[in-house]
């Protein structure tokens, strides 16, 4: 009783509407046949190291953090915008049966009156220092003389 394991696999047709919408157009079929291979074999191998990192972490809930870590382990860039803080469903619009995402409205008048004012964290200051040309500098960074006084001009008070 051999049961055999059933996997995602991209079509050459995909692959062929994947390189028109980059822009190449007239993809050989011997082509895209070898890129569909090879991009479900990377898939493949992706949902692997994933599932390791969920069992690694002994959860039993893949996440996109584990995918995101497989992906990082493969020298691939992470998946952007899958680290989704609030959950939002879709709503269905029978009329044209389209899926979409209600928007919350904000109030733009609500928004302009709630000024939050940052608070003072002490007195504005303006230090001068001196720059060192050709690696020579015979006063140190502070802007002090070499006796140690604090150089002060009247146009920095």
């Amino acid at each position: 009783m051999s049961e055999e394991r059933k996997y995602a696999v991209l079509s050459t047709e995909s692959i062929k509407l994947i390189a028109e919408s980059a822009g190449f157009n007239g993809l050989p079929e011997d082509i895209a046949a070898a890129l569909a291979e090879d991009v479900t074999y990377r898939l493949r191998e992706a949902a692997q190291s994933s599932v390791q990192f969920m069992k690694h972490g002994r959860r039993k809930k893949l996440t996109h953090e584990d995918f995101n870590r497989a992906l990082r382990w493969s020298d691939v860039e992470p998946i952007c915008g899958g680290n989704l803080k609030d959950i939002r469903a879709f709503r269905h619009n029978k009329d044209a049966d389209v899926y979409f995402i209600d928007d919350r409205e904000i109030s733009l008048a609500d928004v302009s009156l709630d000024i939050k004012h940052p608070q003072n964290n002490g007195e504005a200051s303006v230090q001068a220092q001196w720059i060192a040309f050709e690696g020579v500098n015979k006063v140190n960074s502070l802007s002090k003389t070499s006796s140690g006084k604090v150089i002060q001009s009247d146009w920095l008070k």
